[in-house]
């Protein structure tokens, strides 16, 4: 809980959104960071394993 509230505040403070997005899922949407739409062949299948 320690971490939510510091993300809180950092949202605040920053004046930026805080998304609510599952941590294993979050590492799927990283893959989608810093690029563009029409880089990437969609649809698109990923799998993880935890």
């Amino acid at each position: 809980m320690v971490t939510k509230s510091v993300a809180k505040v950092l949202s605040s403070r920053l004046g930026i959104p805080l998304l609510p997005i599952h941590h294993i899922e979050g590492h799927l949407f990283a893959l989608l960071l810093g690029r563009s739409l029409k880089e990437i062949d969609f649809p698109l299948l990923a799998m993880t394993v935890s």
